[in-house]
């Protein structure tokens, strides 16, 4: 765009659709930066960061890394304890142990399927924007495995508008999870 005359910003969304009550919030850089602050406030709040184009992609990459990321492994743990033959024990323990994390699996395993299509390719970007600053992108492949699950799975044809609401964990794990000769996909 360099001589073009175009205005250059970029950003990246992070947070759920607008509601009532909230707003995602468009962490955005650049030199022409103040041109979207006439947008501050309708529909999402603008955070503005320092630095050239490219920061604020690598900010929303780094967040779903870490969002996502942990809903991927978390779903690929409970794939294994129920792969293992011991779900119910386990999720008895980490409810125990760990309750913040059996909170989280318990609310978002069973949504994930509706998105996994399309965070299996956020998925293998992150990937890359970690290899990019020479860390390992091996996590995020794995997560991009377990999405690529998710999505092949019988749930993976459910929408966020279609999704079976009173479908809880374990019946999400059991219905992703392949048939016993089939595990071995599971790596």
């Amino acid at each position: 765009f360099a001589g073009s005359g175009a205005a250059l910003v970029d950003g990246g969304l992070v947070g759920a659709p607008p509601t009532l009550s909230s707003r995602p919030r468009l962490y955005a850089c650049g030199p022409d930066l103040a041109l979207l602050g006439v947008l501050d406030g309708t529909g999402f709040d603008l955070m503005e960061l320092p630095g050239e184009i490219g920061q604020a992609s690598a900010f929303k990459m780094t967040y779903a890394a870490m969002t996502k990321g942990t809903n991927a492994l978390l779903t690929h743990v409970m794939l294994g304890a129920e792969a293992h033959g011991f779900l119910d024990a386990f999720l008895a323990e980490v409810e125990a142990s760990q309750r913040a994390l059996a909170e989280r699996a318990c609310a978002n395993i069973p949504r994930m399927p509706a998105d996994a299509a399309r965070w299996e390719d956020e998925m293998r970007q992150i990937a890359l924007c970690f290899e990019d600053i020479e860390l390992t992108g091996d996590f995020h492949r794995g997560a991009e495995a377990v999405m690529a699950m998710l999505a092949a799975s019988p749930l993976g044809r459910e929408t966020r508008r279609t999704r079976d609401r009173s479908r809880g964990l374990k019946a999400t794990v059991q219905s992703v999870l392949p048939a016993q000769g089939d595990r071995r996909s599971l790596g």
